[in-house]
């Protein structure tokens, strides 16, 4: 598995999100966030959208593509898009009540 994270202009976030949909990927964290390049002459920061998803490894080159299409600015102040291993994700979820029914057998309820 890899996550791939993708730093857009905001206003490319739903054209990259809708065309992602659209390749299977539905789960994509997304934030806010100051970026700063040193490609822009001023050298402030500048607002983006940071967008987070994980993958198998035979879709990353396949999502790679797909966000490179749709968020490119045809300037150097697009952002860019960092691809890292995952060994493990651990859903963190409400716990689970457990009780005893009769005949001895452990039942778990949301």
């Amino acid at each position: 598995m890899k996550k791939i994270e993708a730093i857009i202009k905001p206003w490319k976030l739903g054209q990259v999100r809708e065309e992602l949909g659209k390749i299977g990927i539905l789960k994509i964290a997304s934030g806010e966030i100051q970026f700063s390049n040193s490609s822009v002459e001023d050298g402030d920061s500048m607002p983006m959208v940071e967008i987070k998803m994980v993958v198998a490894d035979d879709r990353v080159s396949g999502v790679i593509d797909c966000i490179k299409s749709h968020a490119e600015t045809g300037k150097n102040d697009g952002g860019e898009i960092q691809v890292t291993s995952v060994e493990q994700i651990i859903p963190i979820r409400k716990p689970q009540t457990i009780e005893t029914v009769p005949g001895g057998e452990t039942a778990f309820h949301d």
